[in-house]
């Protein structure tokens, strides 16, 4: 075996964080030797295509083979193969244009999650080598000080010298005793206050087993020469934080740190310096306790908003249940508006609050809270009624901390947010993919550039997955800058091409909205009989690149698969819901205002095969809910959506963007509607439709579009409401007309949907309706109505009656009357 062959280190594999062995390092050198060769040999066959393609298969992974040798002749032999390589498939670019195809990206590939790791190495100007459990590393930077610590004269002081009795822990771990001094950092207090009581609890290390060195149990131990580091999981994977011992102080000696109450341990002030240095240093606003918990310790995050959609009983059995078994931690955020009653209760805003116990007692649900702040007990209140009778009560012992006893039931009217992490090891299966988005499409604005993206991966699911069995799902947004601001991420998930159409159940998926959290957490059923679903991690933001590491969750296998290969023919177009087109969801009277496109698909030459796959997306900006559903509608213009007529699509919005497939199209004409949930919802969008037939795309026009438009408004009343048993005792519309005229009328009942019809005659000599000459049909209560067909009128002495009816007699509900005409014609409500 030669030098390079045994060049390896420790990598993370496809889908686990294990080290590989020799052999292991060396299989992929022979594996990018031999791809090599291949194309060297495709090369001289002709067959330039394929020979492009291995050129660049076997420069990518030495490029991977470079990133994990730690020899420096290893690198530079490997580094000259690449460059070769790269350099053969430049040439046959150049010198074959016309029969190179662009490389279709495997975004699975080990080498491709390998570059996505690599690059997530850099946050905060700092190089964060992956871990090694054997490496030793020179210390970072000391963290940059808060202006806070910096007006009060602080320096960094070994911490041996700051508090000389302190031992790095006590036997006695307690995570009450925890305290946050001076800086701004009450999420990542809080976070080490529950890791603390867990580990009290349940000795399960948490948080403190990111520190070493450790002795066998895993327990955190004092390093003779004042050197630790911190594993911390950092875009996507375990990162190693290499920090010295010394900690801020100010000018007169207080510390300046994370300590306990007697000040006598360590080992939270150096969790807490390793943590920062990732962030960006002690000038840190706090984010979310399940943020900083989910680095220290790789529990999964989930933020509960408890302002929206909030589900009080199913929540609480899960919290209650899972905090009882030692499965989840939490804490709790205040919102950023002062409260008068938060503030007499000794709250204070955009705070957390550490939850130290869930449980029932006297009938009562109640969680008992902890300020990370050093405090000795909570302000007094004379408001009886602003918290509960239990909200204040005395500290747990004579040396503990105050705490705050809450009920339940009442959390959500004084805090806003609940911040829980999972212990992962509660799933009998997990699987990860680091990825990296496809280039960007722009939604730019006047006041800042803006950037979207789409990562999109599928979930095979085992057979043995019940519908009882949740599916987590974990987003993961890489960021160079954890604090960056309008870089927001969400996840939606559905069943894969093949599938039928959705139901037309109304739906608006709050679970698809966008958040600026860097971690998003996505909780589904998988449904019976569905094994496979698609995945769709959706950025907006300023930011021009985007990476997401995914991981996925359950008590029956998961995998992560790329999706089919690209489909080969695809048309865009951009369009916006306006005051005149944005016309809401199905149930609107205006929904057929949305904006509407003839889809046409036709078979490619040559080609036999007889029906099509079929996708479509549509995106908009982050606050929109959006839906795009293709129906049977002959490439025109629709007025209502009936489950019969759909070809792919469903009736959920989500926000930001929609997409719906089909494996079952045919060639030929369909209609694509994009719609809003609301009416005049205004906001721009795009619309991309690919297949492997050839796509056609264009507007259909508005309803009456180059057409003269007139209304009329009116209302069923007393003595004009005579139903369909007596039709002429209904309003009255006179039409007159000076030359021949094609006529189009829909009538419409706004406020609700009524079982209508509408009727035209010509007038007699005696002023009375004399015969009829159109119809819109049977009576139908459609959310936008019923309409004639196009019609041709003759001018007449007496001109015409159009009459609006209900079916049912004496209903009083106000109507509409649209009508369209080829030219100039009078329309105006006639006298009784």
């Amino acid at each position: 075996m030669d030098k390079a062959a045994s060049g390896f280190i420790s990598y993370e594999a496809k889908r686990s964080t294990d080290q590989i062995t020799q052999a292991d390092w060396a299989a992929k050198y022979q594996e990018a030797q031999t791809t090599g060769t291949r194309a060297t040999k495709l090369e001289l066959a002709g067959s330039y295509d394929a020979a492009f393609s291995a050129y660049i298969s076997a420069a990518q992974t030495y490029l991977f083979l470079i990133r994990h040798t730690s020899d420096g002749e290893t690198k530079q032999k490997l580094r000259a193969v690449s460059s070769r390589l790269v350099e053969r498939a430049e040439r046959i670019k150049q010198a074959r244009k016309s029969e190179v195809r662009p490389v279709q990206r495997d975004v699975l590939a080990l080498e491709e999650q390998d570059a996505v790791l690599e690059k997530g190495s850099l946050v905060n100007g700092l190089q964060l080598a992956r871990w090694k459990a054997d490496e030793g590393l020179s210390a970072l930077p000391q963290p940059p000080l808060a202006p806070a610590q910096q007006a009060q004269g602080c320096t960094y002081r070994r911490a041996t010298d700051i508090l000389p009795d302190s031992n790095l822990l006590d036997e006695r771990i307690r995570g009450q005793d925890i305290v946050q001094d001076n800086i701004t950092d009450c999420s990542v207090v809080a976070a080490l206050i529950v890791a603390g009581e867990h580990q009290a609890r349940f000795g399960s290390k948490l948080a403190l087993s990111c520190l070493y060195p450790q002795d066998a149990t895993g327990l955190p131990v004092e390093s003779p020469n004042g050197m630790y580091r911190a594993r911390l999981l950092v875009n996507g994977v375990w990162r190693s934080i290499p920090i010295d011992d010394k900690l801020p102080v100010t000018a007169d000696g207080r510390p300046s740190f994370a300590c306990t109450r007697q000040r006598d341990q360590l080992w939270p002030a150096l969790v807490e310096k390793a943590y920062l240095t990732v962030m960006g240093g002690y000038d840190f606003a706090g984010s979310n306790s399940a943020n900083d918990l989910y680095a220290l310790s790789g529990w999964i995050p989930e933020y509960i908003s408890l302002q929206s959609s909030f589900r009080s009983e199913k929540t609480w059995i899960r919290l209650r249940d899972g905090f009882q078994a030692g499965k989840c931690v939490l804490t709790v955020g205040t919102g950023k508006t002062t409260d008068a009653a938060l503030v007499k209760a000794g709250l204070v805003p955009s705070h957390n609050y550490a939850v130290i116990d869930v449980r029932e007692e006297a009938g009562r649900r109640v969680l008992v809270l902890v300020n990370p702040w050093r405090s000795t007990e909570p302000a007094e209140t004379t408001e009886p009624d602003s918290w509960t009778a239990g909200l204040r009560r005395a500290l747990l012992d004579s040396d503990g901390p105050a705490t705050l006893v809450v009920d339940w039931d009442a959390l959500s009217a004084h805090f806003a947010s609940l911040h829980v992490n999972w212990d992962p090891s509660a799933f009998a299966a997990s699987c990860t993919a680091h990825v990296s988005a496809p280039p960007a499409s722009s939604t730019s604005t006047s006041t800042r550039p803006a950037y979207r993206h789409a990562v999109c991966l599928r979930l095979n699911v085992g057979s043995g997955a019940r519908a009882s069995s949740e599916i987590w799902l974990l987003a993961a947004r890489h960021t160079s800058n954890p604090f960056e601001k309008g870089e927001c991420m969400g996840i939606t998930v559905s069943r894969s091409l093949g599938g039928s159409p959705g139901d037309a159940n109304l739906r608006l998926d709050d679970a698809s909205s966008l958040s600026d959290n860097l971690y998003d957490l996505y909780r589904f059923l998988p449904e019976s009989g569905a094994d496979t679903y698609d995945l769709v991690v959706t950025h907006e933001g300023s930011a021009a690149d985007f990476a997401v590491t995914l991981r996925a969750y359950s008590n029956d296998r998961v995998n992560f698969v790329a999706g089919p290969p690209p489909l080969p023919y695809a048309r865009e177009i951009r369009g916006g819901w306006t005051t005149s087109t944005a016309g809401g969801n199905h149930t609107c009277y205006t929904f057929l205002n949305n904006p509407q496109y003839s889809l046409k698909l036709s078979p490619p030459p040559g080609s036999s095969t007889r029906t099509a796959e079929l996708h479509v997306v549509a995106e908009t900006d982050k606050d929109s809910p959006i839906n795009a559903r293709v129906v049977f509608g002959k490439g025109e213009r629709i007025d209502r959506m009936e489950d019969r007529d759909l070809l792919a699509g469903d009736a959920s919005y989500s926000y930001g963007r929609s997409s719906c497939s089909s494996a079952r199209a045919t060639a030929g004409s369909y209609t694509l509607v994009v719609s809003s949930f609301q009416p005049q919802h205004l906001a721009d969008f795009s619309v991309s439709v690919k297949s492997n037939f050839i796509v056609e795309l264009s507007p259909i026009p508005p309803e009456g579009a180059g057409m003269y438009a007139r209304q009329a408004k009116g209302c069923w009343t007393p003595g004009a409401d005579g139903g369909s048993k007596d039709v002429l005792r209904n309003p009255r519309f006179t039409l007159r007309l000076e030359t021949t005229t094609n006529v189009k009328i829909r009538l419409q009942t706004p406020t609700e949907p009524k079982l209508v019809s509408l009727f035209v005659y010509s007038v007699g000599s005696d002023g009375e309706p004399d015969k009829l000459v159109a119809t819109s049909g049977s009576y139908a209560d459609y959310p936008c109505g019923v309409v004639t067909p196009l019609f041709r009128l003759d001018p007449r002495e007496h001109g015409y009656i159009v009459i609006p009816s209900t079916y049912q007699a004496a209903v009083h509900v106000p109507f509409q009357l649209l009508l369209y005409a080829d030219a100039p014609v009078c329309f105006t409500a006639a006298s009784r």
